[in-house]
């Protein structure tokens, strides 16, 4: 493990400036780790369920922050779009106007560092080297950027396109989930109940320090503001993480721009492979019946609905009909063949993708794309080397 490093007067600055407005830094402290940039970093040996951190509600960036007739932007605007609007249109202000602290908004990554992590600032002919999840989820992220950039250019100069997108980037990777649990009135809570989940969101100091693990600790909304604990015993000198939540690195990648060398969440979807090898009839068929599309498989195992998909590749159709209706296994020898011809697809799909990968331009994003299709792949070989020793075990 890499050697925790001093992350310099900035970051130094903006500590002390987060101590004197209450937020509470208990055994722990920010540290640069070479080549992955900021995180935190144990002092001393940290307990189990030890509070480590707490931030007062007063210090967040949300969407009470500021009133609605305080600024130029429209109702029918998401709170993504409303925090990105505001600190965009305050960019570079004195504290008096800037809705962040400057002490805080120097330590956050920069526009250059922005645009090489996340794929919606990719170059097209990269973008479509994704993972075809990693592409649904991007294509899903563009339609709700546009959206709000064409709500913020209502009203706001056209020269702000590139630093809007930079604020929306910052809300979308440093944001926590935030439905204003210390606001009691009626009005405030009758929006709660109709918030979307996506837009119940702030900004907090410090914790958007933290790196992600599949296992970390928990960013606990009181009515008071956030608290974290730890989430098991850390050795002083050890890096500490929250958790984002059981998300795969395809996920990760387009919402955070990074993946996890290990991920016991990480999963791939098999539709571009598995739907073409389907007739019309078998189409209609699983979709009549909720399961066309959304074939998943993680490490430990190829999803129901993969396993129903395949039956109905190999059974009559009153007899794949009676499986499904009694919600039996799928055997898994009547589905050894098409499993088989469905994961030696995928994984040439995959080596075609990584041949096209080695001329592409841009050396940070070919390589993490590069890291993320090997991932895939080694998910596919994992279950066809299954199917191969299920084979071997009957012989």
């Amino acid at each position: 493990m890499a050697e925790p490093m001093n992350p310099g007067p900035l970051h130094e600055e903006f500590m002390d400036w987060a101590r004197e407005n209450e937020v509470q830094i208990d055994g722990i402290a920010a540290a640069k780790f070479n080549g992955r940039g900021i995180g935190i970093v144990a002092k001393n040996d940290l307990k189990e369920n030890e509070r480590i951190l707490f931030v007062p509600e007063k210090m967040l960036f949300s969407n009470t922050v500021f009133a609605l007739k305080d600024w130029r932007m429209t109702k029918s605007q998401t709170v993504h779009g409303r925090l990105a609007s505001r600190l965009a249109l305050t960019h570079r202000d004195s504290n008096e106007n800037n809705p962040c602290d400057n002490k805080w908004t120097m330590v956050w990554p920069s526009q250059q560092e922005m645009e090489l992590a996340m794929p919606i600032c990719w170059p097209p002919p990269l973008q479509e080297q994704l993972p075809p999840y990693a592409k649904s989820l991007l294509d899903k992220q563009k339609r709700k950027f546009d959206k709000d950039l064409a709500e913020f250019e209502k009203d706001a100069p056209l020269n702000l396109r590139d630093v809007f997108k930079y604020y929306w980037l910052v809300v979308n990777t440093r944001c926590f989930y935030w439905n204003y649990p210390n606001r009691k009135d009626g009005k405030l809570m009758a929006k709660r109940i109709k918030q979307n989940p996506d837009d119940a969101m702030a900004l907090a100091p410090f914790i958007d320090y933290f790196n992600h693990a599949d296992e970390g600790c928990t960013v606990m909304a009181t009515e008071d503001g956030f608290t974290v604990n730890a989430n098991r015993y850390y050795k002083a000198g050890e890096e500490v993480y929250v958790s984002y939540g059981s998300h795969s690195n395809d996920f990760l990648l387009v919402e955070y721009g990074f993946i996890l060398e290990n991920n016991k969440w990480d999963e791939t979807i098999l539709d571009t492979c598995l739907i073409p090898m389907l007739n019309d009839e078998q189409k209609d068929r699983l979709e009549s019946h909720g399961f066309l599309g959304n074939y998943t498989l993680d490490a430990s195992q190829i999803c129901y609905r993969t396993q129903v998909a395949l039956l109905v590749l190999v059974l009559p159709a009153k007899e794949w009909l009676s499986v499904i209706e009694k919600g039996e296994d799928v055997d898994q020898n009547t589905v050894k063949e098409p499993c088989r011809d469905l994961l030696s697809r995928y994984i040439v799909k995959i080596d075609k993708s990584l041949a096209g990968l080695r001329n592409a331009p841009g050396n940070q994003r070919r390589q993490i794309l590069i890291a993320r299709w090997r991932q895939v792949r080694r998910l596919a070989t994992i279950h066809l080397q299954k199917v191969e020793e299920r084979e071997s075990d009957m012989t």
